[in-house]
């Protein structure tokens, strides 16, 4: 019988369209959870991804949406909202 593996998830509290030092990408805050930044780190390669420490933010990088999109449950939900306003 086949292991199941369930991952941790979480839930963004502040998203927004934004470069960094490595390209353009989306800028994430989330409640801290361990399990959930380890999951993080080991989904997304480190140049596609960077921590702000000063912000308290993370910086995904585009390439990277897909895992986002399966971390965080209500990023596609941010990401519509923005897309959203750049139509206006």
């Amino acid at each position: 019988m086949a292991e199941t593996v369930i991952r941790p998830t979480g839930i963004i509290t502040q998203c927004y369209c934004g470069g960094s030092r490595k390209g353009q990408g989306w800028w994430i805050k989330f409640a801290y959870n361990r399990e959930l930044i380890d999951e993080l780190k080991a989904s997304i390669n480190y140049v596609e991804r960077d921590w702000d420490k000063e912000k308290g933010e993370w910086w995904i990088s585009v390439e990277a949406e897909g895992v986002l999109k399966r971390l965080f449950p209500n990023f596609e939900a941010y990401k519509n909202q923005l897309d959203f306003k750049k139509g206006e």
